[in-house]
């Protein structure tokens, strides 16, 4: 009897002993299921967010629309909490994963039976467990890779997402985080559930440079493209052309048939912005093919190498902003105020510029092509630096002082126009149209392909500054030219 007891009581204890590590284990799965679902599920969303939202949301609303739920999210706010969160859900799915793979490590028998008979747990367990789940099938090592991979890659496109914005301190803090991040999921990868402690050499050493390229090619997106990004455009000398135009979607936002002064939806936008005053923004290599927007205030606003085509930006203030070599196409910017503007190298081609105001603008390297100025305030404006006007109406407008020194100005029309102390110096000015224009005052020294009969028209030479057989020609045909204007009202 003795005997019997102390054989049924090793029975009980074998049987209990065996039925918690079961127990137990069966949970563990069951935790690392729901890990992996959410994981997975938050992947799809983060995703989905990014997507979803266009270049004027983030841009002109600053914020972030979540589907499904229909809030939004400050921008700043979004783009570094998401990836923290994430990796928290990464980490959990980790946890998880190591509590599933705890009893076969502690030499349980029972283990692999137990979680097998949980199918899709067991899928789990074997994609991103290690060789104690490990299988030879080529899908689920396929599928391991992706998985393993899903979190670096959302990183990087969260943060190519970021980058058209412009903020370029914060574009670096991003950055930083997410090459962080991705040391993070190697390392969890380097010390997952059931690694052998030795493996072949050749596996060992492929495995680390695929780590090595992914977080140098992270390193290099950080670096590279933020300075790229400031100035809206691949700089580079490598491809440039094939390369630009890869870059540039990641580069400069897209605001194309945008509307930002309808009460209703503009192409691209959720909501009309909040505000028409977009002050010191940043659309450095924008794309703004279609877009209105008629009154908006854009002053100190940055639109370098920005592509404006067909858009109307009719009475728009654009007060000292910087729009070197922008293009702008068939675009409307009548009554628009570009006071003090930097027009380096900016092409204006078939443009309604009427009444619009240049004072003090810098158009060096500039060029105005078929477009109408007629009524445009160009004082104290500079085309100095083989600056370029071809068949353009300036028509009635005042161009007081302003400098077209080593330019081109051919065929373009200054009927009527305010010219005084204009600086003409060592210019081309084929075919241009003087009726009528005040001279006083210019000068036009070294100018070539300027006739006799293009000055013959103008209403005062008085003051003017010109060759001396080109002066002589008209004193001798047209004297009352260098003769002091009457004052208007004065007979």
């Amino acid at each position: 009897m003795p005997k019997f007891a102390d054989a049924s009581a090793k029975a009980r204890r074998t049987a209990s002993g065996s039925a918690a590590p079961q127990g137990e284990r069966s949970e563990a799965s069951s935790n690392a299921g729901r890990a992996l679902g959410a994981y997975v599920a938050y992947l799809a969303y983060w995703v989905l967010i990014l997507v979803g939202n266009s270049d004027a949301e983030f841009v002109f609303n600053r914020a972030v629309r979540l589907p499904l739920f229909g809030v939004a999210v400050p921008l700043d706010f979004y783009f570094f909490s998401a990836p923290l969160a994430g990796l928290l859900i990464f980490l959990l799915l980790q946890f998880h994963l190591h509590s599933l793979s705890g009893p076969a490590e502690s030499g349980e028998p029972e283990g692999r039976s137990t979680a097998s008979t949980r199918r899709p747990v067991w899928l789990v367990a074997s994609v991103l467990g290690g060789p104690e789940f490990a299988t030879r099938d080529v899908g689920r090592r396929i599928l391991a890779g992706l998985l393993w991979a899903s979190l670096p890659a959302t990183l990087a496109y969260h943060f190519l997402r970021f980058l058209p914005i412009h903020e370029f301190a914060a574009a670096y803090i991003l950055g930083g985080l997410v090459i962080f991040m991705t040391m993070v999921v190697a390392a969890c990868w380097w010390t997952r559930p059931g690694r052998p402690a030795s493996r072949p050499m050749l596996r060992t050493w492929i495995t680390a440079l695929a780590i090595l390229a992914a977080l140098a090619c992270q390193a290099m997106m950080v670096i590279s493209m933020t300075p790229w990004a400031a100035k809206g455009y691949y700089s580079g000398s490598l491809s440039p052309l094939l390369v630009r135009n890869f870059l540039r979607p990641f580069l400069s936002v897209d605001m194309n048939g945008l509307d930002l002064t309808s009460a209703e939806p503009g192409s691209g936008l959720r909501a009309r912005p909040q505000r028409r005053s977009f002050e010191g923004i940043h659309l450095e290599g924008a794309r703004l093919r279609f877009m209105t927007a008629r009154d908006v205030d854009f002053r100190f606003a940055r639109l370098g190498a920005a592509t404006v085509d067909a858009s109307d930006f009719n009475g728009a203030n654009f007060l000292m902003a910087d729009l070197a070599q922008a293009t702008f196409r068939f675009s409307v910017l009548a009554g628009a105020d570009l006071t003090a503007t930097r027009l380096k190298g900016t092409l204006f081609f078939g443009c309604d510029l009427r009444g619009t105001s240049f004072r003090y603008a810098w158009f060096g390297y500039g060029k105005l092509d078929y477009c109408q100025a007629a009524g445009a305030d160009f004082r104290m404006a500079s085309f100095e630096g083989m600056g370029h006007a071809f068949y353009t109406n300036f028509e009635g407008a005042n161009l007081e002082g302003i400098s077209f020194r080593h330019c081109q100005v051919d065929k373009s029309i200054f009927a009527r126009a305010n010219l005084k102390d204009a600086d003409f110096r060592d210019s081309e000015l084929w075919k241009t149209d003087f009726s009528g224009a005040n001279l006083e005052g210019a000068d036009f020294s070294g100018a070539i392909r300027l006739e006799a009969e293009q000055l013959s028209r103008a209403r005062t030479l008085y003051r003017a500054k010109l060759d001396p057989p080109l002066s002589e020609k008209i004193k001798k045909n047209y004297p009352r030219l260098f003769e002091k204007p009457a004052e208007p009202g004065v007979r």
